[in-house]
């Protein structure tokens, strides 16, 4: 007797979605801390991507021990505007193993979005301190940038971005990006004529 293949909810309902709408939304939202909860406008999307939420949160409850399942839980989460317990994920993922800069990496995020910037500092200085790879540096050193910047920390924030920038040299648009937005915060504003 043969295995019947499994299908995804979203396939078997019959939802308009392409595969490469649907990786589209795996990176954005399993892959990449938003900081707000933003869904699409489709309805079609929005019902795989639900799926896709309780397909990850059923995972990383079955798998407490799996960093790879615990860490898109997470990230969910805080993408689904539920930060508080994306923290406590991720607090009790570092409990298991405190070497994930990534986990700190995400933590930092979730302070960062929520306005705590000497928490979110602590986390990326983790991270930092945990990062394995150029990728994970650059990022931890981009994060910390961004902080030194919203502080109002000029050199600091430039002495990241260029650590940021040795280890990784595709990031100088983003910190260009930085760079003018900071700038036009800080410009006075225009006098009427």
């Amino acid at each position: 007797m043969s295995a019947v293949p499994v299908r995804p909810l979203s396939d078997v309902i019959g939802l308009q979605i392409t595969q490469t709408q649907k990786g589209e939304l795996e990176r954005r939202y399993a892959k990449t801390l938003l900081g707000q909860a933003i869904l699409p406008t489709d309805l079609d999307q929005q019902s795989w991507l639900y799926t896709m939420f309780a397909r990850a949160q059923n995972v990383a409850a079955a798998l407490p021990d799996d960093q790879a399942s615990q860490l898109p839980a997470a990230i969910m989460l805080a993408n689904f505007g539920r930060g508080d317990e994306a923290s406590v994920l991720l607090e009790k993922m570092l409990a298991r193993n405190p070497a994930s800069g990534d986990a700190y990496t995400v933590l930092g995020g979730i302070y960062s979005s929520q306005g705590d910037l000497d928490r979110s500092r602590g986390y990326f200085e983790q991270a930092l301190a945990y990062a394995k790879t150029a990728g994970e540096n650059s990022m931890a050193n981009l994060k910390l940038g961004e902080i030194d910047l919203r502080q109002n920390k000029r050199s600091a924030a430039e002495a990241r971005f260029q650590a940021a920038l040795k280890a990784n040299p595709r990031l100088a648009e983003t910190v260009q990006g930085l760079r003018r937005s900071n700038s036009s915060q800080l410009a006075p504003p225009l006098k009427d004529r």
